[in-house]
């Protein structure tokens, strides 16, 4: 009987005038709700909300500054009189905004997704710690600001904000005042120190499956755009090849055989990769320290690594010797579209590297088997998020 390993992946939304006429079927009705009547939030003198509208800086802080009760050493700013509407809330809450360059506050600037994320976090945790690993989940990670990435970090591990649909967390673009209710809602109903979490927001199905995992072809030298030689990585991700480029300074060990994650630059060039498992010969090698840090954290992301003893009813069990010294539960389910790359040692094709999503690897009467093949021993690297099995690697050793 057969056996078989396949799988796949599975973020929801982050984040103000009960009854306002333009907040009926929106989808932060609640939250709108809960923000007028706690008084967080106002709305028009028309009896309108504008919930879709983006919202200000010195709007944003104003409510911060109100329903968290923030004081702060007086600041005078270039761009704030004593005359202007939100000259108080500036004065008693600017300490929990991000660092400014210059001596201005920009008031009536929309303010960006990482900046109420930072504020927010700032005015009910104040200086938190987090790991900030734990935003590489994103596909735009690179794109959160230095300042902002504890926070923003911080919001993930305790659901506060845990980004998109389609694994994002688009930390520069304005917010509107239903996503910002919706964000301050969920951080007013976090307590930390009983761990109490809100129930998570509703999300459409997902729809785009996403892979963070890269299992490498080949690895070349080339030249970029700017003239100087990189690193050319050729890998593969779901149904089809890809080829991306490292910064002139990155200079990692990646090799043909290894199954890494990247992390992209504002160029889409990676500049720093995690390799997960590389195959030597027959040895194969797990980046135990990266895994070992993660499963120790609270975020979402796990790992599951080491050799294979069975599989069972599409339950992968790992031997106890699972390369590891941390202490973790070494049995999942491999869900049926999951992402599954193979490396075998007895393959010339494709650099031994290649993807198979048929029935291909059996256990039975104590031997392994790839087709009608019998192998030697089989390894795996895989990855769960928010509970899902997302991708796996298996090295098939002849």
């Amino acid at each position: 009987m057969k056996k078989i390993i396949s799988l796949i992946l599975a973020v929801c939304t982050l984040f103000t005038i009960a009854y306002a006429t333009d907040t009926q079927g929106h989808w932060a009705t609640e939250e709108i709700k809960w923000a007028k009547e706690i008084k967080a939030m106002n709305g028009y003198p028309d009896g309108t909300f504008k919930p879709d509208e983006f919202i200000t800086r010195a709007e944003a802080l104003k409510t911060v500054t109100i329903l968290f009760n923030v004081t702060s050493d007086e600041k005078k700013f270039d761009d704030v009189s004593e005359q202007d509407w939100h000259y108080t809330y500036i004065k008693d809450g600017h300490s929990v905004m991000p660092p400014f360059s210059d001596n201005n506050f920009n008031p009536d600037e929309q303010i960006t997704r990482q900046d109420a994320i930072y504020a927010i976090i700032k005015a009910k945790f104040g200086d938190v710690t987090a790991d900030e690993s734990v935003v590489d989940f994103y596909k735009d990670a690179y794109k959160i600001a230095d300042y902002a990435k504890t926070a923003v970090s911080f919001a993930k591990e305790k659901e506060i904000a845990i980004g998109y649909e389609d694994y994002t967390i688009r930390p520069d673009i304005p917010l509107t005042r239903a996503e910002f209710a919706k964000l301050l809602k969920v951080s007013y109903e976090t307590v930390i120190e009983e761990e109490i979490k809100p129930e998570k927001p509703e999300v459409e199905e997902q729809q785009v499956k996403v892979s963070n995992f890269i299992p490498v072809l080949s690895v070349s030298l080339t030249t970029n755009e700017d003239g100087y030689e990189v690193k050319q990585i050729n890998g593969i991700k779901p149904e089809k090849d890809v080829t991306f480029l490292t910064t002139a300074s990155f200079d990692g060990t990646i090799k043909k055989g290894d199954t890494i994650i990247p992390v992209f630059n504002n160029k889409n060039y990676v500049k720093s990769a995690r390799i997960l498992a590389t195959c030597d010969g027959t040895t194969v090698n797990f980046g135990t320290e990266y895994m070992i840090d993660v499963n120790n954290t609270s975020n979402k992301s796990k790992y599951y690594y080491g050799e294979i003893e069975n599989i069972e009813r599409n339950t992968v069990i790992l031997k106890d010797n699972a390369k590891s010294t941390g202490s973790f539960t070494l049995d999942f389910v491999a869900k049926s579209d999951a992402e599954t790359y193979f490396y075998y040692t007895g393959a010339n094709e494709r650099n031994n590297l290649y993807i198979d999503d048929k029935e291909a690897l059996e256990f039975a009467d104590g031997n392994i088997y790839l087709g009608s093949e019998q192998v030697t021993t089989a390894y795996v690297v895989a990855r769960e998020i928010d509970g899902e099995l997302t991708e796996m690697t298996i090295y098939v050793i002849k």
